[in-house]
């Protein structure tokens, strides 16, 4: 393409998904187009991409669908921004979830054919787990891939290293909403000593009290909530995962420590792991499966 589809439509799209102070909040000023041009516009860029695809000769290989050789697209190809949308596009399936659960509920509604929520979600009066915590060994990892990894990488994702990884302790359970209450009952939320300096200035830019998707159920001082799904407001599950972003799960942890009077960086502290530790977790995981 040697110029835009749209242009304005392409200067209000690229607005991120979870605007900061900086992030272009002034084209709320402006005239947005309307669902019937949006359709349009999609339409439109459908079919560019479609031909593309058709025609470029990247994808003309010759071999059966589902050969190892065929349509073989390396990282420096013209093609490999197409499959950079392909990718782009399933991190938005998943980023757009998290965008209709933001919005208003009666502005939702359950798509026929959507899979129902898990019936957990509705157990109620399931038991909190306690906090128990498993052992994993010290070991090796390997962090990146190889240029010829068999499939899309962003660039940070490229180049390797091996990493040691001293043993560690982490929990087996995903914290859940009964004990993240505890931290939100504990003013958590309003004392900045628990917080990173980036994680305060999120924090009051958005004016967060609780968890984004805690709904308050009666006057906030007595901290009973429901819960939002993406098409649904559910009672409270106290034993459900915490759904919260790293700034409020580095809180957590900052204010768990203080809890139980455990000195910051201390082997015995808590904190969030690191990508080393998540990818030992992954293959101590896989290594105890296999024995």
């Amino acid at each position: 393409l040697e110029k835009p589809v749209n242009e304005l439509y392409e200067n209000i799209f690229e607005t991120g998904v979870d605007e900061m102070n900086w992030d272009d909040l002034t084209k709320n000023d402006m005239r947005w187009p309307t669902i019937r041009e949006v359709h349009a516009y999609r339409c439109e860029v459908y079919t560019l991409v479609r031909n593309a695809i058709l025609e470029h000769p990247a994808f003309e290989c010759g071999e059966p669908h589902g050969s190892s050789s065929c349509c073989k697209i390396e990282w420096n190809s013209d093609a490999w921004a197409l499959v950079m949308a392909f990718e782009h596009e399933r991190i938005h399936i998943e980023t757009s979830s998290v965008l209709f659960r933001e919005l208003p509920i009666e502005l939702v509604r359950r798509p026929k054919y959507f899979p129902p929520m898990h019936p957990t979600v509705l157990q109620t009066e399931r038991r909190t787990p306690e906090t128990s915590w498993t052992v994993v060994p010290a070991g090796s990892v390997k962090i990146g891939k190889s240029r010829d990894f068999p499939s899309f990488g962003w660039d940070n994702e490229y180049g390797e290293r091996d990493v040691h990884v001293p043993s560690f302790r982490v929990s087996q359970h995903y914290v859940s909403n009964d004990h993240f209450l505890d931290f939100v009952k504990g003013g958590g939320y309003s004392q900045p000593q628990y917080w990173t300096q980036d994680g305060w200035k999120w924090k009051t830019f958005r004016n967060v009290k609780w968890p984004c998707f805690w709904v308050p159920n009666g006057p906030s001082g007595l901290h009973r909530y429901h819960i939002r799904m993406i098409f649904e407001v559910v009672p409270w599950n106290g034993s459900l995962p915490a759904i919260v972003n790293a700034h409020e799960a580095a809180a957590y942890t900052n204010w768990l420590n203080e809890k139980e009077n455990l000195p910051l960086h201390a082997l015995s502290s808590y904190r969030l792991p690191t990508e080393s530790e998540l990818a030992r977790i992954r293959h101590a995981g896989a290594e105890q499966f296999a024995s």
